[in-house]
C-alpha cells in the first residue's frame, strides 16, 4: 500500500465546515452520476468524508483546532495514489474557488 502523511491545507475557520460540505455534495454527485475521473464506489460522512475509489480511498475533514482542512489518500499501488491525490485536491482547490 501506498500513502500520503496527513496534508493540511489551508481553510478559514469560519469556511471549513462550509468547505467540506461542499466536497462532500460534489463526491455524493459523483457517486450517484458516476461523472467522475475515477469511479466512487462508496462514501463515509461520519467525519467530514472517506471516499472509496477502485484501488483506493481519500478522506477530508476539517481540523478542530486549527484553520485547515486535513486530506489523507491511500491506494494499491503509486499511480492510482499520485491520481486520487491530485483529485481530491482539486476538489478542495474548486470549492475555495481557487483555480
Amino acid at each position: 500500500m501506498f500513502y500520503t502523511p496527513e496534508i493540511r491545507l489551508d481553510c478559514p475557520d469560519e469556511r471549513k465546515k462550509e468547505i467540506v460540505e461542499q466536497i462532500v455534495r460534489r463526491f455524493m454527485e459523483y457517486r450517484d452520476n458516476g461523472k467522475s475521473p475515477h469511479r466512487v464506489l462508496e462514501l463515509n460522512t461520519t467525519d467530514g468524508v472517506r471516499v472509496v475509489f477502485d484501488k483506493g480511498w481519500g478522506l477530508v475533514r476539517t481540523s478542530n483546532t486549527q484553520p485547515i482542512v486535513v486530506m489523507r489518500v491511500e491506494a494499491e499501488d503509486e499511480t492510482s495514489l499520485n491520481k486520487y491525490k491530485t483529485f481530491m485536491e482539486n476538489e478542495f482547490k474548486q470549492a475555495m474557488g481557487v483555480n
